[in-house]
């Protein structure tokens, strides 16, 4: 209504609220995801959906893919991948990249390779208000540069649905979950992970499924 006063958003909301295509119902909708970042441990049940449905990733440039769980530690130049299936999967993710057109691809010897995590932030491709998907639990690690990670879909089906054709992702709506702290000890500091920490020690994971967390200090 014209002229009504309205109502204050959490920074999870309004990062959400940017990124709505389409509302499914009360609790669904349709999220456009701006960077989807893959490892060659979940993502060929992703890339084979593709290809059953006839279909290649439509935005290559939203994807980063690269070779993580399998370097070998051995501290050789160039690097060998030596075990027989380890190799199968570098070389099935570098195959997959190809076939869609995904020039970001970072294989056992690029210069770029890394920790995928660590790479794209490295980069810069993650940046503040960005919604960011990837098949693997550390996605979490980018809410700390103000992104909104999508974590209530871990593993193959995370990197299912950031390479499907349409780049959206069916998305749970999260309620608004505000955690204040009050009783700390004067002059004592503690960062976020230490607040996280502490609800989950004294509540339980189960409270925060599919809330927006913001702390209050």
């Amino acid at each position: 209504m014209f002229g009504e006063v309205p109502m204050a958003r959490t920074l999870y909301r309004k990062i959400l609220d940017k990124h709505v295509v389409r509302a499914i119902d009360a609790n669904t909708v349709l999220l456009y995801v701006d960077l989807h970042f893959a490892n060659e441990y979940t993502s060929p049940q992703a890339f084979a959906g593709l290809v059953e449905r006839g279909v290649k990733a439509p935005v290559p440039d939203a994807h980063l893919c690269v070779v993580d769980h399998i370097i070998p530690s051995a501290d050789v130049t160039p690097r060998v991948i030596a075990d027989a299936a380890s190799l199968r999967q570098a070389e099935t993710l570098e195959a997959n990249c190809r076939r869609n057109g995904i020039d970001a691809f970072y294989g056992a010897n690029d210069p770029h390779q890394g920790i995928e995590h660590v790479v794209v932030a490295e980069q810069g491709l993650v940046r503040p208000g960005m919604v960011v998907i990837c098949g693997d639990s550390h996605t979490t690690t980018h809410g700390a540069l103000g992104a909104r990670r999508l974590v209530h879909l871990p593993g193959k089906h995370a990197a299912d649905d950031g390479a499907r054709a349409e780049e959206l992702l069916a998305k749970l709506l999260g309620r608004g979950l505000a955690v204040g702290f009050e009783s700390l000890v004067a002059g004592e500091r503690m960062n976020e992970a230490a607040y996280d920490l502490d609800v989950l020690f004294s509540d339980g994971a189960d409270f925060q499924t599919h809330e927006g967390k913001q702390f209050l200090r």
